[in-house]
């Protein structure tokens, strides 16, 4: 049985958004099965943020028009493949650029104290 990867996305996510993701999913055919769930903060990977941007620090995408089915896709791409980028998706990193400039480094392991 293929592995289930959750798929976090903000927002409510309507029957019509439902099948607009389906369809996308089935177009760029991930080697594993998705499963929505409710973004929250440290959701894992990257996040879908569906007619409003996150409330919180993350790395997501807003798909200001979920009918727009290429927009959507695009989306949904960029969720799915870390190693793209998109200069439409919004990067846990942007705040502390606009704030402290270009020298900010990002952290990927969390430091063990002892």
């Amino acid at each position: 049985m293929p592995e289930t990867r959750p798929l976090p996305i903000y927002g409510e996510v309507t029957a019509t958004d439902r099948a607009q993701l389906i369809r996308a999913k089935a177009e760029i055919n991930p080697p594993y099965l998705l499963t929505v769930v409710e973004a929250y903060p440290d959701s894992p990977g990257r996040v879908l943020a569906l007619r409003s941007p996150l409330p919180h620090n993350a790395e997501y995408y807003l798909v200001t028009n979920p009918e727009d089915y290429a927009q959507l896709r695009l989306a949904l791409y960029w969720a799915l493949h870390p190693e793209f980028d998109s200069p439409a998706a919004h990067l846990a990193t942007d705040p502390l650029y606009a704030v402290f400039g270009p020298n900010v480094k990002e952290i990927y392991e969390k430091p063990h104290f002892e």
